[in-house]
C-alpha cells in the first residue's frame, strides 16, 4: 500500500538553508545549557511566595488540568534531581502563582530573547512610544526647515 499524505501528518521538513548557515553554529557546545540557572529560579520563586508547595500543586493542577503533586515540586527545585525538569508549559501557570518570572527568564537568558512582565511591558512602551516621537519632531523640523527655505527662495 502507497503511503499518502495527510493534511494532519506534522513531519518535521529538511531545511531548504544549509544548516552551517545557522546562527546556532556561532555557539560553543553546551553554551545554552540553562538547567542550573532554571533550578535556582525555581528555588527562588519557591523561597519568596507565601504559598506552600502543597498549595503550588494544587493550583497549578487546577490551571493546567493535569496532575501536579507537591513531590513534581520538590524534585524540581532539588539540587540533587538533575533529571527532573519543569516542562517550559508549566512555567506559566507556576510564574502566575508564584508571582515570579525569574525561571521563564532563566530559561530564555542569553538566548536573545526577552520576556517581560507587565511593568516592565509598560516601560517599554512607553519608551518605544517617546522615540516615535522623538522621530516624528525631527522629521517635523526637517519640514519645516525645507518650507522656510521655499519661502525665501520665493517658491511659496
Amino acid at each position: 500500500m502507497a503511503k499518502s499524505t495527510t493534511s494532519y501528518d506534522l513531519r518535521a521538513k529538511q531545511l531548504s538553508l544549509p544548516f552551517m548557515e545557522s546562527k546556532s553554529f556561532e555557539y560553543s557546545a553546551g553554551s545554552f545549557r540553562r538547567s542550573e540557572a532554571v533550578q535556582e529560579a525555581v528555588r527562588t520563586a519557591l523561597k519568596g511566595c507565601l504559598l506552600s508547595r502543597e498549595e503550588i500543586a494544587d493550583e497549578m493542577s487546577r490551571l493546567l488540568g493535569e496532575e501536579i503533586t507537591k513531590n513534581h515540586i520538590a524534585n524540581w527545585a532539588a539540587e540533587s534531581k538533575n533529571g527532573w525538569r519543569m516542562p517550559l508549559e508549566y512555567t506559566a501557570a507556576f510564574s502566575m502563582i508564584t508571582n515570579d518570572n525569574k525561571v521563564i527568564k532563566a530559561a530564555f537568558e542569553g538566548s536573545g530573547i526577552s520576556v517581560l512582565d507587565d511593568g516592565e511591558m509598560a516601560l517599554y512602551e512607553i519608551g518605544r512610544a517617546v522615540e516615535e516621537k522623538r522621530e516624528s519632531d525631527n522629521r517635523l523640523k526637517e519640514n519645516r526647515n525645507r518650507l522656510n527655505t521655499l519661502r525665501i527662495q520665493g517658491k511659496i
